[in-house]
C-alpha cells in the first residue's frame, strides 16, 4: 500500500511540474507575441507618420492653408520617435536592427526633404517634390514592409508553440 501511495504521490507531483512548466512556457511565449505586437506598432507608426507630414506639406501647397503647417513638426518628431522606439523594440534581432538602420536613414533624409520643401514653399517656390523624396518614401515603405514580414512570421512560429505547448 505505501509503495502505491508513493508512486501515485510521484506521478501527481510529475504532473504538477509539468503543469507549471507549461504555464510558464505560455506566459513566456504570450510576452513575446506582445512584444511582437508593439514592434508592428512602432513600424506602422514610422510610415504613417512620414505620410502625415508629406500630406500635410501636399496640403498646404495646395491650399496655402497654414493650419497643415501646424501638422508637419509634430508628423516628423512623431517619425523619429517611433524610429527610436522601434529601435529599443527589435534590439534584440541583428537583422531587424540592420533593416531599421536603412529605415532610420532614408527616414532623416526624408524628413529633412520635407522640411526644405517646407521653407521653400512658404517663400512661394513651386511645390514641386524632388524625384529623391518618392525614392526614399518608397524605400522607408518596401523595407518597413520588409520588417513587418519578419514580425509578422514571428507571430506565427509563436503561435505554433503555443500550441503545441498547450
Amino acid at each position: 500500500m505505501t509503495a502505491l501511495v508513493a508512486a501515485v504521490t510521484a506521478v501527481l507531483a510529475a504532473l504538477g511540474l509539468a503543469s507549471v512548466q507549461n504555464a510558464r512556457e505560455q506566459a513566456a511565449s504570450a510576452l513575446w507575441v506582445a512584444h511582437t505586437h508593439r514592434v508592428i506598432e512602432s513600424l506602422q507608426r514610422i510610415v504613417s507618420s512620414v505620410a502625415e507630414a508629406e500630406s500635410a506639406l501636399r496640403g498646404y501647397s495646395i491650399a496655402r492653408d497654414e493650419t497643415f503647417l501646424v501638422e508637419i513638426d509634430p508628423a516628423c518628431r512623431e517619425a523619429t520617435d517611433a524610429v527610436a522606439q522601434a529601435r529599443e523594440r527589435v534590439a534584440d534581432d541583428p537583422g531587424q536592427l540592420e533593416r531599421l538602420a536603412v529605415v532610420d536613414q532614408a527616414v532623416r533624409e526624408r524628413l529633412l526633404l520635407i522640411m526644405e520643401r517646407k521653407a521653400a514653399v512658404v517663400a512661394g517656390a513651386s511645390p514641386q517634390v524632388p524625384a529623391r523624396a518618392h525614392a526614399l518614401t518608397r524605400q522607408i515603405t518596401s523595407t518597413v514592409d520588409e520588417m513587418l514580414r519578419v514580425e509578422r512570421g514571428l507571430l506565427d512560429e509563436r503561435a505554433a508553440e503555443t500550441a503545441a505547448a498547450a
